[in-house]
């Protein structure tokens, strides 16, 4: 196996390549220059100056590849997006380079208990998360909260925004700008005490890191007023599927002290856009995608845009979904796990059996059994002191 090539393109463009990665060869992968700008080359160093279909770039030079001999293995090799053989062939692998974060560091605050169950007679998927206990047994609810404050730079600001700062921090080693975001997307989160923001970013955390679903509208940017909440549905995310259709989930998370009452809240609130035909209030949250997108890419941003324009024929490919989180006070918070740490308990597993037939039930009398839908049932010690937590972690109180 020869060295590593690799190369260095200007953000914010996608490139696809043929070429050979870590000997073996990727027909048709996708680089996202924000992406591959930061990628490590071993032994490398900045090169001369060249173009690669249309796209201005450096080369770098790898031990026992020169610059010269990258250019021209790379000269032909190159599309610029938008280009090429069908939407699906570099639009699908664009859009999971979106996702962003570490799955595995989800074990770390919540365990995924059991495995996805589809809910009978529906086309809904229902996932158990608890919240990770320590050596002491007290759950980690604050560390919960100060994982997902991490985040918020990536939920609330678009990307074409963190471009612009991660260059300017290339450019001059400066992390002014970085700063200034997550002090700008601190300051969107509401102060009012029944406050469920905490919730939508545990839905976005949990669709970005569980499903691997990127988001594609940060609706919080949108907020004219950080002490409203913003309308609509509480996250979009999107994910390309093999005959082209592009899936949008329209995420809805509530927090309450009762699982029926997060449950009866979540869905009356979903129902609403999953049963819309058009004349109520989807269009609405369809016009803000269409107007708002930002793939942190001209390419990918336009193209996904066009699923969202009722003028385009791919808005006929945009198919609705669903993805909800019903979070809720569980007393008695102990490990769901027996002492191995691997089997449920059966008192545990009784309790997900009922939440399940519940939401199932409800799915069902909503009329939106037909529909795709994730659900994530997420207990916590308490629902108030989850979003005192939040509260805490992003510096709101």
């Amino acid at each position: 196996m020869g060295p590593r090539e690799d190369y260095r393109v200007r953000p914010g463009r996608v490139i696809r390549t043929r070429e050979r990665f870590d000997g073996r060869r990727r027909y048709g992968a996708l680089m996202l220059a924000s992406h591959v700008a930061h990628r490590r080359v071993d032994s490398a160093h900045r090169g001369p100056r060249t173009r690669w279909g249309g796209v201005r770039c450096k080369l770098i030079s790898v031990v026992g590849v020169s610059s010269r001999e990258l250019a021209q293995r790379h000269r032909n090799l190159h599309r610029v997006v938008g280009e090429g053989d069908g939407e699906e062939a570099w639009l699908s692998p664009a859009l999971e380079a979106l996702v962003r974060g570490d799955r595995e560091s989800l074990s770390t605050f919540l365990h995924t208990v059991g495995s996805p169950i589809g809910l009978e007679a529906t086309r809904a998927s229902c996932r158990t998360h608890w919240v990770v206990l320590d050596a002491n047994g007290r759950p980690k609810v604050k560390a919960l909260a100060l994982r997902l404050a991490d985040e918020v730079i990536h939920y609330c600001v678009p990307r074409s925004k963190i471009e612009d700062a991660l260059a300017h921090r290339d450019e001059t080693g400066s992390l002014s700008k970085l700063m200034r975001l997550q002090r700008e997307a601190q300051e969107l989160f509401s102060r009012l005490d029944n406050s469920g923001e905490g919730g939508e970013l545990l839905l976005y955390f949990l669709m970005e890191l569980e499903l691997g679903i990127p988001q594609i509208l940060c609706k919080m940017s949108l907020k004219t007023n950080s002490q409203m909440h913003i309308h609509g549905v509480d996250g979009v995310h999107a994910e390309l599927l093999e005959d082209e259709r592009l899936a949008v989930y329209w995420g809805e998370s509530k927090v309450y002290d009762s699982f029926s009452t997060a449950l009866s809240a979540c869905f009356n609130s979903i129902e609403l856009y999953l049963n819309d035909d058009g004349a109520g209030p989807l269009q609405r949250d369809i016009h803000l995608v269409r107007d708002n997108i930002d793939a942190g890419n001209r390419g990918v941003t336009l193209a996904l845009a066009r699923y969202f324009d009722n003028d385009n024929p791919e808005s006929n490919q945009l198919e609705v979904r669903g993805a909800c989180l019903i979070g809720f006070s569980q007393s008695e918070y102990r490990s769901p796990f027996e002492a191995d740490s691997v089997k449920v308990k059966a008192a545990v597993t009784e309790l997900m059996t009922d939440w399940q037939s519940k939401i199932g039930q409800r799915i069902k009398d909503k009329n939106i059994a037909h529909f795709h839908i994730e659900v994530f049932c997420v207990p916590v010690p308490s629902a108030q002191d989850f979003r005192d937590a939040m509260k805490e972690a992003l510096r709101l109180q």
